[in-house]
C-alpha cells in the first residue's frame, strides 16, 4: 500500500510519535511525505520515506497529484481538524467490523478531544473488508451503530451487506466514492445536520432535550444523488417512485430531497422547480420533518407548514409567494383547486409521503387536477386518473416523488418506470428484507402462528397419549366453540399467550403487534382488547392502535374513529364512549351548558376563559 504522510508545522512532532508507535505496520508499506516531514520521520524511525518537495515549495501539490492519479492508497494528514475516524479490521486476520465496534465502545474515550460530541469527529466508521457501520456519537457501551452498506441483490429481494467482487473488496465504494473530496464536501454542506429532540421524563415531568448528529445511511445518500442526477437531466418530465421500507429513515430522506430540489439547476443553469410541496396523509404535519429541513438551512421563509389553523387561502398565498417549501396534509389540496388556477405556468416538485394512501383516493385526484393543466371534471376518480394517464401520462409542469413502503398496483402504474421486462418498478428500493436483516424492523412472520395452527398444535397434544390432555382440552375448548372469525375468542388467545409466553422477555419490556386485514379490523380488535383487559382486571397491559384517516364500522354510519382519538382516550384513562359526537356539531348546546354551570355557581369567568370544577 502507498501511504502519504502530511503534517502541518505544529503537528510534526505528533507525526513523529505516530510513526514510532506504528512503525511495524508502516514498514510493510511504501511511504511518501513532503520534504521536511519525511526527513523528521526518518530521523526517529529509520523508515524509508520517499520525500517530495517541502510543503510550501509544492510538496503538498505533488502529493495531491499522486492522489489524483490513484498512485496513493491512503493519506494520513495531521492538521488538527478531524472530521471522520476509522477502525479498520481485516477478515483474513480473524477480525471483523464487530471487533472495531467493540474497540469504539470499550477502548475509545468519548471525552477526548478527537471523539468529543460536537467538538471532535462528525462520524466514526467501523469496517472490515466486507461491511461498514457508523456512529456519530460515542457513549461507551451504549454507543449505537448504523449500517452503512450498499445491500446485496436487486430490488425487493436485496438484503443486508455488500456485493462481492472478483477484483476488489466489497467495501471499495468507501474509497472509490464516499471518501473522495467532492463527496465529503457534499456530505458536510448538504447532508450532515444537528437534530434536537424533546421528551418528557415520565417520573419528573421535566422536558429533556437530546441532540444527535444526523449522517445519512448509504441508501439515503444514494437515492438523493440518483434523483438529483435524473431530475437535472430530465427536468419535470418524470415521476419517481421511491420504495423504502419502514426503518429506512424516510423523514430525513424527504427533508434532504426537498431541500436539495429547492436549489436544483439544470444543465442550462436554470432553476428546475419554483416550489417544492410535501404532502403527508397524517392529520398533523410531521414537525420532525420541518425541524430536519430547518436543521439543514436556517433561512427565514424557507418552509411553511400548513397546519390545522391554515385554510385554502393561506396555502394559495404560500404557493404564490416566495416560500420554497410548503408542507401540508393531503386533505388541504381539494380546497385550493380554484386558488391555483393561475399557477399552471409554475413548476412544482410534489413529494408524497406514503403514496399508496394518497394516490388511491379522491384527494390525490384533486392534487393532479390542481397543479396540472387538466380541466375536465370526473364524477369517478378512477376514471379521471386513467384518463389523465391515457392523455399525456403526467402533467408537464409537475414532477412527483412518491415515497412508500408497499406500493399498490395503481401507485406503480402512476409513478413506476418500465424495466427491461416491460414491468413497472420503483426508481429506488430499500427493501423490507434488507430492513429486517439490518434490524430496523421485526419480521412479524418469524414467530407467526395462525389461529388454525394454534388449534392443531393443541389438538395434537390432546390426541397424544403421552401428554396430560385434561388441561389442553380445557384450554382449547374456549377457543373453538365459536366461529373462527369471532374476534373476542381470538383476543383471548392473543392476550393469554402474550401474558404467559411473551411479556416477560426483554426484561419485562416486550411488546407484541396484532396485524389486521383492514382499518375496520384495527378498530374492532382494539375495542375487543380493551374489553378483555378490563374484564380480566389486567393492569400491566396497554394497547395502542395505528391506522390512517377516519374509520366507520359496519352498521354505524354516524360514528367516526381516528387513531389520535382512540389513543388519547386511553392515555387519559377514559373509557371509550358508546356514542361519539363532534364538538363542532354541538356548539350551541355546549354554550348553553357552560352558561348553566356559571349560573348555578359551579363555574367562574376570568379574562382567560371560564373555569369549573369536576368531581
Amino acid at each position: 500500500m502507498n501511504i502519504a504522510l502530511i503534517a502541518h508545522d505544529s503537528k510534526k512532532k505528533l507525526m513523529q510519535n505516530f510513526c514510532i508507535a506504528y512503525r511495524g505496520i508502516l514498514s510493510k508499506n511504501s511511504l511518501y511525505a513532503t520534504g521536511t516531514t519525511g526527513r523528521l520521520i526518518e530521523e526517529v524511525t529509520n523508515l524509508s520515506v520517499h520525500k517530495y518537495l517541502a510543503g510550501h515549495l509544492g510538496g503538498e501539490q505533488q502529493i495531491g497529484a499522486s492522489i489524483e492519479h490513484n498512485e496513493v492508497d491512503l493519506v494520513i494528514f495531521l492538521n488538527g481538524l478531524a472530521i471522520m475516524s476509522f477502525e479498520l479490521k481485516c477478515n483474513a486476520a480473524g477480525q471483523s467490523y464487530q471487533d472495531a465496534i467493540y474497540q469504539y465502545r470499550v477502548d475509545r474515550n468519548p471525552k477526548t478531544r478527537l471523539f468529543m460530541f460536537k467538538a471532535g469527529v462528525l462520524v466514526n466508521f467501523a469496517m472490515d473488508l466486507e461491511e461498514v457501520y457508523m456512529t456519530t456519537k460515542l457513549a461507551g457501551n451504549a454507543t449505537f451503530f448504523l449500517p452503512f452498506n450498499m445491500g446485496i441483490g436487486e430490488g425487493v429481494n436485496a438484503g443486508a451487506g455488500n456485493p462481492t467482487y472478483e477484483d476488489k473488496y466489497s467495501v471499495s465504494y468507501m474509497w472509490e466514492d464516499i471518501l473522495k473530496k467532492d463527496t465529503i464536501l457534499d456530505l458536510l454542506s448538504k447532508f450532515i445536520f444537528l437534530e434536537t429532540k424533546e421528551s418528557e421524563d415520565p417520573m419528573t415531568g421535566k422536558i429533556k432535550k437530546s441532540e444527535s448528529i444526523i449522517f445519512p445511511r448509504y441508501h439515503q445518500l444514494d437515492v438523493i444523488r440518483q434523483l438529483l442526477d435524473n431530475v437535472r437531466e430530465n427536468g419535470t418530465s418524470q415521476n419517481y417512485l421511491i420504495q423504502h421500507s419502514a426503518g429506512s429513515g424516510k423523514t430525513n430522506s424527504i427533508a434532504w430531497l426537498a431541500h436539495r430540489l429547492t436549489s436544483l439547476h439544470d444543465s442550462n443553469n436554470k432553476v428546475v422547480f419554483d416550489n417544492v410541496i410535501i404532502i403527508t396523509d397524517r392529520v398533523v404535519v410531521d414537525r420532525q420533518l420541518q425541524k430536519a429541513i430547518l436543521g439543514l438551512e436556517h433561512k427565514a421563509g424557507l418552509i411553511r407548514v400548513m397546519d390545522d389553523k391554515c385554510n385554502s387561502t393561506d396555502l394559495a398565498i404560500a404557493l404564490k409567494g416566495n416560500t420554497k417549501i410548503v408542507a401540508t396534509t393531503i386533505q388541504k389540496f381539494p380546497y385550493i383547486v380554484d386558488s391555483v388556477a393561475g399557477l399552471k405556468n409554475k413548476k412544482f416538485a410534489v413529494i408524497i409521503d406514503e403514496a399508496h394512501s394518497s394516490t388511491a383516493g379522491k384527494d390525490m385526484a384533486a392534487v393532479t387536477k390542481s397543479l396540472g393543466s387538466g380541466e375536465q371534471d370526473f364524477s369517478d376518480i378512477q376514471d379521471m386518473i386513467a384518463d389523465e394517464i391515457a392523455r399525456n401520462g403526467k402533467q408537464a409542469n409537475v414532477s412527483m416523488f412518491a415515497f412508500t413502503a408497499t406500493p399498490k398496483p395503481t401507485t406503480l402504474h402512476l409513478f413506476g418506470r418500465l424495466n427491461t421486462k416491460g414491468q413497472r418498478e420503483a426508481f429506488h428500493v430499500y427493501s423490507m428484507k434488507q430492513a429486517i436483516e439490518e434490524g430496523f424492523i421485526l419480521d412479524v412472520l418469524q414467530n407467526y402462528t395462525t389461529y388454525n395452527t394454534f388449534y392443531q398444535i393443541n389438538k395434537e397434544i390432546e390426541d397424544d397419549p403421552r401428554c396430560k390432555t385434561i388441561e389442553a382440552k380445557r384450554q382449547i375448548a374456549r377457543f373453538v366453540e365459536l366461529h373462527d372469525t369471532n374476534i373476542a375468542q381470538r383476543i383471548e388467545v392473543i392476550v393469554e399467550h402474550f401474558r404467559t409466553s411473551v411479556m416477560t422477555e426483554l426484561g419485562g419490556m416486550a411488546k407484541a403487534m396484532v396485524i389486521t386485514a383492514s382499518r375496520q379490523g384495527a378498530v374492532k380488535y382494539r375495542q375487543a382488547l380493551e374489553d378483555y383487559i378490563t374484564k380480566r382486571g389486567y393492569k400491566d397491559i396497554k394497547a395502542l392502535v395505528a391506522f390512517s384517516g377516519k374509520v366507520k364500522l359496519p352498521g354505524d354510519n354516524e360514528t367516526e374513529y381516528t387513531e389520535a382519538f382512540m389513543n388519547d382516550i386511553k392515555k387519559l384513562n377514559i373509557d371509550m364512549p358508546e356514542i361519539i359526537t363532534k364538538a363542532t356539531e354541538n356548539i350551541p348546546q355546549m354554550l348553553e351548558m357552560v352558561q348553566e354551570i356559571v349560573a348555578n355557581g359551579y363555574g367562574y369567568e376570568t379574562s382567560k376563559g371560564i373555569y369549573f370544577e369536576t368531581v
